[in-house]
């Protein structure tokens, strides 16, 4: 990856390399080091390790319906093999890879040494996404991944070899979190209707479906019956569904989930259509709630007021840079052909937040690997327009 980069450049990336360790050693200084209480403090991780226990012959499996393979899996080995200090150390490298695969995106994009800067910035900025290496969840995988897809589709100039790329990745990370399979089937059928005269890559497509295979393997084996996870269909129901219709109903929250609970898909969905205003209202709360959420990674077990605080104020002026640069995104789409894609990856990330709630900013903080970028792009855009007026 850095064979791109000249000397001086390299001199560069080291000094951004420094930014990102005294931001991270900050972070933890004042956080302490994680024990294995807080690395499993959250009903979330307890799940995966518990289902990773279970792939390897221990445990009822409770939460297999919900937690697809891969992600306990490499919970229960890392804290076989290291206890809980190799899934911090292991999140911790991820996180400084992801940092550098995002310099990287933006230096191929524009070769600004100001704008690479200006990304490291956007990057240090998700605090909360640091505190999370501490966590046994999945936002440093997604956060990763995410930046690999970022990086390979700026450098591919869009061959049909980041095709297979991309949807090896997507298939990986739908085994990570469920919610990105509909993204990677979107991606294998545009590939297929596009399909490759080299017979190679057409074999090497239809190989990316083994990790996907596996998962539905493991799923039919456990409760007889064909399918991938219940993830989604729990977070439509029990938590967007459940708030709209307290909203609609004035009701609680919890009396909410008790009136909901026993809904199938088509009276979900017929409710939802019958009611739009309220669902799409609450909808766009539940978006609101994500983006400009608590910290609460800063408040857990112990409250770390001084990184609550700047934390929370940070979430907020990056909630409405979101809201500024919606319009700016759109002319980029309508511009610069060769980041629609990004740009419909980022929105596919966005609105999918949009399906869940109580986790304050978690399911946010993971986007910064693609925003980091694609800002920049927005602003670059403009740059080399007034560059070209000038001229």
């Amino acid at each position: 990856m850095f064979n791109m980069l000249n000397r001086k450049d390299l001199i560069y990336f080291g000094f951004l390399n420094i930014v990102f360790l005294l931001v991270y050693i900050y972070v933890w200084v004042t956080l302490g080091y994680p024990d294995e209480n807080f690395v499993f403090n959250t009903f979330d991780s307890q799940s995966y390790r518990s289902s990773g226990a279970w792939l390897f012959g221990s445990g009822a499996g409770e939460y297999i319906n919900i937690r697809p393979f891969l992600f306990p899996l490499i919970v229960y080995i890392f804290n076989f093999l290291f206890s809980f200090h190799g899934i911090f150390w292991v999140n911790t490298l991820l996180w400084f890879v992801t940092g550098n695969i995002v310099l990287l995106s933006v230096w191929q994009l524009t070769k600004s040494r100001y704008w690479v800067f200006v990304s490291c910035m956007f990057y240090v900025s998700e605090l909360s996404l640091i505190a999370l290496c501490g966590h046994g969840l999945t936002e440093i995988y997604v956060a990763f991944f995410t930046s690999l897809i970022v990086f390979l589709y700026i450098k591919s100039n869009q061959s049909k070899k980041y095709y297979i790329h991309i949807c090896w990745i997507l298939s990986i990370l739908s085994c990570v979190k469920p919610v990105f399979l509909s993204f990677y089937l979107l991606i294998f059928i545009i590939y297929l209707f596009n399909i490759s005269k080299e017979k190679k890559l057409n074999t090497y497509i239809f190989l990316t479906l083994l990790p996907i295979l596996l998962q539905i393997t493991i799923y039919t084996s456990k409760y007889h019956k064909v399918g991938f996870s219940e993830i989604g269909k729990i977070a439509l129901n029990r938590y967007y569904f459940a708030q709209g219709t307290s909203n609609l109903h004035h009701i609680s929250f919890d009396s909410a989930r008790v009136v909901v609970k026993d809904y199938n898909t088509i009276q979900t969905f017929s409710t939802i259509m019958s009611n739009p205003v309220v669902y799409f209202n609450t909808y766009l709360d539940l978006l609101h709630e994500n983006f400009d959420g608590d910290p609460i990674y800063f408040t857990f077990p112990d409250r770390h007021e001084k990184l609550y605080i700047y934390t929370k104020q940070l979430n907020h002026m990056k909630f409405y840079l979101h809201l500024i640069l919606i319009i700016p995104l759109l002319f980029v789409f309508v511009k610069r052909k060769e980041l629609r894609f990004l740009i419909i990856l980022f929105s596919y990330m966005v609105l999918t937040t949009g399906l869940s709630f109580k986790q304050g900013d978690r399911y946010a903080t993971p986007i910064v690997a693609i925003w980091a970028v694609l800002y920049c792009a927005v602003f670059t855009l403009k740059s080399s327009q007034e560059q070209k007026l000038t001229v």
